[in-house]
């Protein structure tokens, strides 16, 4: 297999030991290594091969294919109990599973979608990459043409990995200024007007996320978010004290029944927490339906969204 060297550095404070494993893991899952970009890009499973084929043969491949380009701007309130009154109606924008690659008709609308839309804070929770048509550089360019989209938000943006996501182009989006929290807190603000934003690796495919390492970078007191690409973990980042949790991953289910139901479900996914608002004991969370698609360009009866989330204190 042809590959191309890496051209951007890990960051000096990701682990070695995960940097390891987790590369390891993506030359056997994936079929590369983390320092390098695939020489051939994987071939599309027969499963989804056939559903596109079967959607064509319907006559309703063209209609999932508008709908995939469809893409809404969801506005969402959350009111928690410890947020600072400082920070009331502090927005964050979430931008999740776009699979920038997938097809070259979709960068362009999200670009329009994003367009002016103003938050304090930017958060991309994963998958910015699809993986199953080209190199990693065609996402990591799409991306610089998203954030060009994006007006600068004051607190920065903010990234973790999904399961379709290689390290290595988790080091190019470091290098274009999107820190790629892996297992590990940041503070966002300053003194009463602060909170802990903690990120975890990918915790469906490549299992390499610690909550508990991520949590233990919160100070005490201080309202703390985590971004975890998929929601199956929410036991552990309730009991490891978050206040709240950003997830994507299910995609929503992208293709629905019209009453809303996923034509399939995703194992360890609770159906509670598998797209939009949801509580889990004293944690409150959101499950985006993400921008994109996965592996077939199409979405019936689920819309896609990037989503701006306003908090406030508790009423």
């Amino acid at each position: 297999m042809e590959a191309q060297a890496r051209t951007d550095p890990f960051p000096d404070r990701w682990d070695p030991r995960w940097i390891e494993r987790r590369t390891a893991r993506e030359a056997a899952k994936l079929g590369y290594c983390g320092n390098e970009e695939p020489g051939r890009p994987h071939v599309l499973p027969f499963h989804y091969r056939a559903l596109k084929r079967l959607l064509r043969l319907a006559g309703l491949y063209d209609r999932g294919f508008r709908n995939y380009l469809e893409i809404s701007l969801r506005e969402e309130h959350h009111y928690l109990a410890s947020w600072p009154a400082k920070l009331a109606g502090y927005r964050i924008l979430q931008v999740s599973d776009p699979h920038i690659d997938l097809d070259p008709a979709f960068l362009p609308r999200l670009c329009q979608r994003v367009q002016g839309v103003e938050a304090e804070l930017v958060v991309f929770t994963g998958d910015f990459w699809e993986g199953t048509h080209t190199s990693f550089s065609q996402s990591l360019a799409g991306m610089e043409r998203i954030l060009e989209a994006i007006p600068p938000p004051p607190d920065g943006c903010y990234g973790i990995l999904g399961n379709h996501d290689a390290c290595a182009l988790g080091a190019g989006l470091e290098a274009r200024g999107i820190p790629i929290l892996v297992n590990e807190a940041r503070i966002v603000g300053k003194g009463p007007a602060a909170f802990a934003l903690a990120g975890v690796d990918d915790p469906f495919y490549f299992k390499l996320h610690d909550i508990g390492a991520a949590a233990a970078q919160c100070p005490a007191g201080l309202p703390s978010i985590l971004l975890c690409h998929s929601p199956q973990h929410i036991r552990q980042a309730e009991q490891a004290g978050f206040n709240f949790m950003l997830c994507g991953h299910t995609h929503g289910g992208q293709i629905c029944w019209p009453n809303g139901w996923p034509l399939v479900s995703i194992d360890g996914i609770p159906g509670d927490v598998f797209r939009g608002r949801w509580q889990y004991g004293r944690m409150k969370g959101y499950t985006s339906h993400g921008a994109g698609a996965c592996h077939v360009p199409v979405r019936f009866n689920c819309p896609a969204e990037v989503v701006r989330h306003h908090f406030h204190a508790a009423r």
